[in-house]
Protein backbone atom coordinates (compact mmCIF):
# COMPACT_ATOMS: atom_id res chain seq x y z
CA UNK A 1 0.00 0.00 0.00
CA UNK A 2 1.38 3.22 -0.84
CA UNK A 3 0.06 6.53 1.16
CA UNK A 4 -1.00 8.89 -0.73
CA UNK A 5 0.85 12.60 0.46
CA UNK A 6 -0.75 15.88 -1.17
CA UNK A 7 2.05 18.00 -0.48
CA UNK A 8 4.65 15.56 -1.86
CA UNK A 9 4.55 12.44 -3.82
CA UNK A 10 5.66 9.38 -2.20
CA UNK A 11 8.99 8.34 -2.31
CA UNK A 12 9.51 5.87 -4.92
CA UNK A 13 12.56 3.20 -4.81
CA UNK A 14 14.46 3.04 -1.49
CA UNK A 15 12.05 5.43 -0.08
CA UNK A 16 8.69 3.30 -0.70
CA UNK A 17 10.72 0.24 0.34
CA UNK A 18 11.71 1.62 3.97
CA UNK A 19 8.20 2.64 4.47
CA UNK A 20 7.15 -0.99 3.61
CA UNK A 21 9.61 -2.40 5.89
CA UNK A 22 8.76 -0.08 8.93
CA UNK A 23 5.08 -0.98 8.96
CA UNK A 24 5.60 -4.42 8.08
CA UNK A 25 7.55 -4.66 11.45
CA UNK A 26 4.98 -2.92 13.03
CA UNK A 27 2.96 -4.80 12.13
CA UNK A 28 1.83 -5.85 15.60
CA UNK A 29 2.03 -3.17 17.20
CA UNK A 30 -1.56 -2.29 19.72
CA UNK A 31 -3.33 0.60 18.87
CA UNK A 32 -3.80 2.94 22.04
CA UNK A 33 -6.97 3.34 22.93
CA UNK A 34 -8.90 6.64 23.37
CA UNK A 35 -7.92 8.71 25.82
CA UNK A 36 -4.48 7.06 26.17
CA UNK A 37 -2.65 8.35 23.55
CA UNK A 38 -0.38 10.50 26.29
CA UNK A 39 1.06 9.33 29.61
CA UNK A 40 -0.31 12.53 31.02
CA UNK A 41 -2.35 11.84 34.84
CA UNK A 42 -2.74 16.04 34.64
CA UNK A 43 -6.63 16.34 35.09
CA UNK A 44 -7.68 19.00 33.07
CA UNK A 45 -4.43 19.01 30.54
CA UNK A 46 -5.27 20.95 27.43
CA UNK A 47 -2.63 19.67 25.42
CA UNK A 48 -2.63 16.12 25.95
CA UNK A 49 -6.32 15.90 25.50
CA UNK A 50 -6.06 17.64 22.68
CA UNK A 51 -3.12 15.11 21.10
CA UNK A 52 -5.37 12.50 21.90
CA UNK A 53 -8.21 13.97 19.63
CA UNK A 54 -6.10 14.40 16.81
CA UNK A 55 -4.56 11.13 17.06
CA UNK A 56 -6.66 9.06 18.28
CA UNK A 57 -9.51 8.53 15.36
CA UNK A 58 -6.55 7.51 13.23
CA UNK A 59 -4.96 4.66 12.38
CA UNK A 60 -1.29 4.99 12.34
CA UNK A 61 -0.98 5.07 8.61
CA UNK A 62 -3.78 7.25 7.94
CA UNK A 63 -2.88 10.07 9.94
CA UNK A 64 -2.88 13.28 8.00
CA UNK A 65 0.28 15.27 6.97
CA UNK A 66 -1.18 18.28 8.54
CA UNK A 67 -2.27 16.41 12.12
CA UNK A 68 1.55 15.73 12.19
CA UNK A 69 2.75 18.88 11.49
CA UNK A 70 0.37 20.81 13.91
CA UNK A 71 1.82 18.39 16.55
CA UNK A 72 5.35 19.02 15.84
CA UNK A 73 6.98 19.01 19.97
CA UNK A 74 4.09 16.07 20.70
CA UNK A 75 6.37 12.86 20.27
CA UNK A 76 7.10 13.08 23.87
CA UNK A 77 4.02 13.72 25.14
CA UNK A 78 2.74 9.74 23.77
CA UNK A 79 2.73 7.52 25.97
CA UNK A 80 5.03 4.31 25.41
CA UNK A 81 1.92 2.43 23.29
CA UNK A 82 1.46 5.63 21.50
CA UNK A 83 5.01 5.96 20.66
CA UNK A 84 4.94 2.48 19.47
CA UNK A 85 2.24 2.95 17.36
CA UNK A 86 2.30 6.03 15.95
CA UNK A 87 6.33 5.98 15.49
CA UNK A 88 5.92 4.47 12.10
CA UNK A 89 3.93 7.32 10.43
CA UNK A 90 6.02 9.32 12.25
CA UNK A 91 9.02 7.63 10.61
CA UNK A 92 7.08 8.06 6.84
CA UNK A 93 7.18 11.64 7.33
CA UNK A 94 10.00 12.22 7.95
CA UNK A 95 11.13 9.98 4.95
CA UNK A 96 9.00 11.91 2.79
CA UNK A 97 9.12 15.21 3.78
CA UNK A 98 13.41 14.38 4.02
CA UNK A 99 14.24 18.12 2.09
CA UNK A 100 12.08 19.77 3.29
CA UNK A 101 13.05 22.33 6.63
CA UNK A 102 10.58 20.35 8.86
CA UNK A 103 11.15 20.34 12.54
CA UNK A 104 9.48 16.77 12.93
CA UNK A 105 12.09 15.42 10.51
CA UNK A 106 14.35 16.23 13.32
CA UNK A 107 12.02 15.45 15.79
CA UNK A 108 12.04 11.93 14.71
CA UNK A 109 15.25 11.40 15.10
CA UNK A 110 15.97 12.90 18.39
CA UNK A 111 12.96 10.76 20.29
CA UNK A 112 15.26 7.90 19.15
CA UNK A 113 18.69 9.13 19.75
CA UNK A 114 18.80 9.52 24.01
CA UNK A 115 21.35 10.48 25.89
CA UNK A 116 20.40 8.95 29.00
CA UNK A 117 18.23 5.97 27.87
CA UNK A 118 18.68 4.18 30.95
CA UNK A 119 16.07 7.02 32.83
CA UNK A 120 13.31 5.77 33.92
CA UNK A 121 11.21 7.50 31.03
CA UNK A 122 12.83 6.41 27.94
CA UNK A 123 13.10 2.76 29.50
CA UNK A 124 9.69 2.48 29.66
CA UNK A 125 9.41 3.92 25.86
CA UNK A 126 11.84 1.64 24.29
CA UNK A 127 11.27 -0.98 26.38
CA UNK A 128 8.04 -1.62 24.06
CA UNK A 129 9.79 -2.37 20.85
CA UNK A 130 9.88 -5.74 19.79
CA UNK A 131 13.11 -7.44 17.53
CA UNK A 132 11.97 -7.11 14.03
CA UNK A 133 10.61 -2.91 15.38
CA UNK A 134 14.13 -2.47 16.45
CA UNK A 135 15.34 -3.65 13.80
CA UNK A 136 13.44 -1.74 11.84
CA UNK A 137 14.21 1.15 13.64
CA UNK A 138 18.55 0.95 13.17
CA UNK A 139 17.54 0.11 9.36
CA UNK A 140 16.11 3.73 9.57
CA UNK A 141 18.58 5.20 11.84
CA UNK A 142 20.92 3.71 8.97
CA UNK A 143 18.95 5.12 6.03
CA UNK A 144 19.40 8.34 7.80
CA UNK A 145 22.82 8.86 7.70
CA UNK A 146 23.03 8.51 4.23
CA UNK A 147 20.66 11.38 3.87
CA UNK A 148 22.46 15.20 2.92
CA UNK A 149 23.56 17.33 5.62
CA UNK A 150 24.53 13.99 8.25
CA UNK A 151 27.13 15.82 9.88
CA UNK A 152 25.11 17.83 11.53
CA UNK A 153 23.71 14.25 13.27
CA UNK A 154 26.55 12.37 14.05
CA UNK A 155 25.74 12.23 17.48
CA UNK A 156 22.33 11.61 17.65
CA UNK A 157 22.99 8.88 15.01
CA UNK A 158 25.44 7.35 17.60
CA UNK A 159 23.06 7.56 20.67
CA UNK A 160 20.47 6.00 18.34
CA UNK A 161 23.00 3.01 17.61
CA UNK A 162 23.43 2.68 20.67
CA UNK A 163 19.84 2.28 21.75
CA UNK A 164 18.76 0.25 18.80
CA UNK A 165 21.69 -1.30 17.14
CA UNK A 166 23.52 -0.83 13.87
CA UNK A 167 21.16 -1.57 11.40
CA UNK A 168 21.53 -1.00 7.43
CA UNK A 169 20.30 1.29 4.69
CA UNK A 170 18.04 1.01 2.84
CA UNK A 171 19.49 2.62 -0.63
Amino acid sequence: MITKHPANQPPAGAGQRLIEHIYAAFVEAPRPKAGGITGCSRIGCGECRELDETLSPFKARDVPDVQLRTNTDAIPLLSPIAFRYYLPRYVEFSIVHKNTNSHLVDSVLYSLSKDKPSEPYWVARYSVFTPPERRAISDYIATRRTWPDTEFYIKYFDLADAIWGTGTAVV
